[in-house]
């Protein structure tokens, strides 16, 4: 899942600091995709609560995805866009479909919640917006990667002044954020037609997903 579905289970945290760790894999995968989110070293023993409280986010998160990725929703939702994105008959694409179709499913699930309520992704952005310096220092500390912190601060800090999130309620958003996962994959990004396709695909994959909504939710719950 992305970043706000993961958000929607927890949304009554009151700890920022684990309202970090559930986005932190989600963030720190668009970051650095060979950072696998290790656990704090004697985390459960930890005396340090804001540490302990950004691991039990983490965790959380590692939990959640799971059961998704386990789940009959994820199975025939994936599925159904594997098939859609194959009938546009994209230029840029030749093969990875189930991938892309993967990475969509978890976009329109975003999509859905931010136009159905933006308070979720004001209270989102509440929280990851506070001072986590300290937390994340001792976080990257603790994995021994201590010389990324600053370049992932930097990181951070575009993901919270740009708001991607609201982004997602346009069709074009949409294509451009599939678009950017290509880049990662292929090294070059999907050619201008394809996004116009998939943007224009958009709104008719969204009906899909939100048909299905509860079923989604019923799983994870």
């Amino acid at each position: 899942m992305n970043y706000l579905s993961h958000f929607y289970f927890d949304q009554a945290e009151r700890k920022s600091e684990t309202v970090l760790g559930i986005a932190f894999p989600d963030l720190i995968g668009s970051f650095d995709r060979r950072f696998k989110c290790p656990e704090v070293v004697g985390f459960r023993q930890s005396q340090e609560p804001k540490l302990h409280a950004f691991q039990k986010g983490i965790n959380r998160h590692h939990e959640l995805d799971a059961l998704f990725h386990n789940g009959t929703f994820f199975d025939k939702q994936t599925k159904i866009l594997d098939k859609g994105l194959r009938e546009l008959r994209l230029k840029s694409i030749d093969k990875y479909y189930f991938f892309y179709a993967h990475i969509l499913l978890e976009l329109l699930l975003d999509r859905q919640l931010i136009s159905a309520d933006e308070s979720l992704g004001e209270h989102f952005y509440e929280h990851i917006s506070k001072d986590h310096s300290v937390l994340l220092e001792g976080y990257f500390e603790s994995v021994n990667r201590l010389p990324q912190l600053e370049a992932f601060k930097k990181h951070l800090n575009q993901f919270i002044e740009h708001r991607y999130l609201f982004l997602y309620k346009s069709e074009k958003s949409i294509a451009r954020a599939l678009s950017r996962i290509h880049f990662r994959l292929r090294k070059y990004e999907l050619d201008q037609s394809d996004i116009d396709t998939i943007a224009e695909a958009v709104p008719r994959f969204q009906k899909i997903i939100d048909a299905s909504f509860a079923d989604w939710t019923d799983v994870l719950k």
